[in-house]
């Protein structure tokens, strides 16, 4: 039993104000039996977590969406895979529990394989997601791997707050599975309006869950019609006007680096950008690398830039330079980095004027190479 949506083009705005043709992938859903799918192993103790499934004579990629629901659906960890192959574990579970039935999403064009859910569960389908999504007159719409990212300007409007030198418009930023694992979640969002950056609080302390119940459509446009959180925003304020009086830390740097370089950066503006705001910090130190030094020494030393600029260049990459994981990533360490203390917080007195945007195409052919950050 298996039903499949068309391909569903969306469309966000891009860098240069333009409209930027992206794709949900069409998804297909089937309602199997777990004894009548059959899993090969790919990887090694390396990569336990590579294998493809196949389903009805078709194999399907597993993907990370699928690992994490098979492993919840089941109370299973990674570590089992290290020790036993992936059909003797799927034999097992089909053998304690013979009549499992489960809902596969998969994409039939890559043939990857996302999450598996319970079929009694609702699941919010790609074309009941652009109604929705038109609707309420969704934007900056993101797909990646069975999840899709779209933002929305809450009910009771931007009310733009200066903050510092910089003025930030409200907004919220809807996850919504089209997978059948989890649920809708909605995260506060900033919007600095020098340079139209989305900072998403993409982290549990600014999340709020969505109940599908048995019309998802309708819960979905119900929350869409009446989130608002004043607390909330004022919280997010709050972090971002401290973050200009933190100096970043080495720690802080380093976990952003981590983030960003992972980032496809054709011309290594990304990177470039990443150094001029962080500085020379190896030469500052005197080190070849941060490896030898303990991270509880990396939260003490500053960088010269302030917490403020690495927020900044985190939402333009994520905003501007990048999509899908790669853009979730970096709203993760922002989200996640307001979430907590700062490592140095409140420990500068010093107004700065901070940079509008960080990355400009014109930068593409400097002048005179430079080092290319390590860590």
């Amino acid at each position: 039993m298996s039903d499949q949506n068309p391909q569903i083009r969306v469309a966000h705005q891009n860098n240069l104000g333009g409209n930027t043709s992206k794709e949900i992938a069409p998804l297909e859903y089937k309602i199997l039996r777990l004894e009548k799918a059959r899993m090969t192993t790919l990887g090694g103790e390396k990569n336990p977590l590579r294998a493809t499934i196949k389903l009805g004579g078709q194999s399907y990629q597993t993907t990370q969406r699928f690992w994490t629901s098979f492993m919840a659906r089941f109370s299973l960890s990674e570590s089992v895979f290290r020790y036993f192959g992936h059909q003797e574990v799927l034999d097992r579970i089909c053998e304690r529990k013979p009549d499992t039935e489960l809902r596969f999403c998969l994409d039939p064009k890559d043939n990857l394989a996302f999450a598996i859910s319970n079929p009694k569960n609702p699941v919010v389908r790609p074309d009941s997601f652009m109604e929705i999504a038109s609707k309420y007159k969704g934007s900056d719409v993101q797909y990646a791997r069975g999840v899709v990212l779209s933002t929305y300007v809450p009910p009771s409007g931007d009310r733009s707050v200066k903050i510092g030198p910089d003025m930030f418009a409200n907004r919220f930023v809807v996850e919504t599975p089209l997978d059948g694992y989890g649920k809708p979640s909605i995260y506060l969002s900033l919007l600095r309006q020098v340079c139209s950056n989305g900072n998403v609080a993409y982290a549990p302390a600014f999340r709020n869950d969505i109940t599908l119940g048995d019309d998802p459509g309708y819960a979905i446009g119900r929350a869409l019609e009446s989130f608002d959180s004043d607390e909330g925003y004022s919280a997010v304020r709050q972090r971002f006007q401290a973050a200009q009086s933190s100096p970043a830390s080495l720690w802080e740097c380093r976990k952003l680096f981590q983030a960003i370089r992972k980032v496809d950066d054709k011309g290594s503006l990304i990177l470039r950008a990443y150094e001029k705001v962080v500085g020379d910090i190896y030469g500052q130190y005197g080190v070849a690398n941060f490896d030898a030094i303990t991270e509880k020494k990396l939260r003490l030393l500053p960088a010269k830039c302030k917490v403020y600029d690495l927020i900044n260049l985190a939402s333009e990459v994520a905003t501007h330079r990048s999509t899908g994981t790669d853009s979730m990533a970096l709203q993760a360490w922002l989200g996640g980095t307001i979430s907590e203390e700062y490592d140095l917080e409140g420990t500068s007195d010093k107004k700065d004027d901070f940079e509008g945007v960080f990355i400009k195409d014109r930068d593409r052919h400097p002048q005179r190479p430079r080092r290319r950050a390590s860590n």
